[in-house]
């Protein structure tokens, strides 16, 4: 099936589950994950939820969505995502060009150690800020509109675990917290680093496990 074609250029959504440029990517995001899901496994397979196998087959009815998810912009690719991107490189571009200035080498855990090393970071940061003005891709109303199309379609039950996913992630990024997938002997090993290290959780486990490495 064909994305929708509409012959307003005033791409008007309906009043409920509305597409803007706060939840575009997110509702992409987990749009995505299913169907790399879906590349690797039998839409029959038992390890599927209800939810996922219901996302997969309307992906399936519409095939037009995923050739949106993979060609239209990500959140990489978002306005303000560049925007904090290159206001983070020009606060350090300022703060390595005053360290350069004074000579001063210290508060970067001996990472940088001289002026050349200050000059390549210098170059990184500035290449950086051109590199994120190209990935710019803009969000149209056509985009969203047709996307909140496609999401009028799911059932409460799948709406509702999408929009708690997205709950969850943006949960996970304000707290500057990621989810990370183990296995059960994974799972064991850490639980007995934990222990060994005298831990008190995984995460400063990891933490504890990078500064030995």
């Amino acid at each position: 099936m064909n994305a929708p074609v509409i012959s307003s250029e005033d791409f008007k959504q309906g009043s409920k589950r509305k597409v803007n440029d706060n939840n575009f990517y997110l509702i992409c995001e987990y749009i995505e994950i299913k169907l790399e899901y879906r590349q690797t496994h039998s839409i029959a397979t038992h390890t599927l939820t209800e939810n996922s196998r219901k996302l997969i087959e309307l992906i399936e009815k519409n095939d037009w969505i995923s050739v949106l998810i993979s060609t239209g912009p990500k959140r990489r690719n978002s306005k303000a995502f560049i925007d904090k991107s290159i206001e983070e490189s020009n606060t350090q571009l300022a703060r390595i060009k005053h360290s350069l200035k004074t000579g001063d080498y210290s508060g970067y855990g001996g990472y940088y150690k001289n002026d050349d090393d200050l000059n390549k970071a210098i170059e990184h940061y500035e290449s950086a800020i051109k590199d994120a003005h190209k990935r710019y891709i803009e969000l149209t109303d056509e985009m969203m509109f047709n996307l909140h199309m496609f999401i009028s379609d799911f059932d409460e039950d799948l709406y509702k675990s999408m929009t708690s996913w997205i709950k969850q992630k943006r949960f996970r990024e304000k707290n500057g917290t990621n989810q990370v997938t183990l296995s059960n002997s994974g799972k064991y090993a850490l639980d007995a680093l934990k222990v060994k290290l005298g831990e008190k959780d995984l995460n400063s486990t990891l933490c504890k496990l990078n500064e030995l490495h």
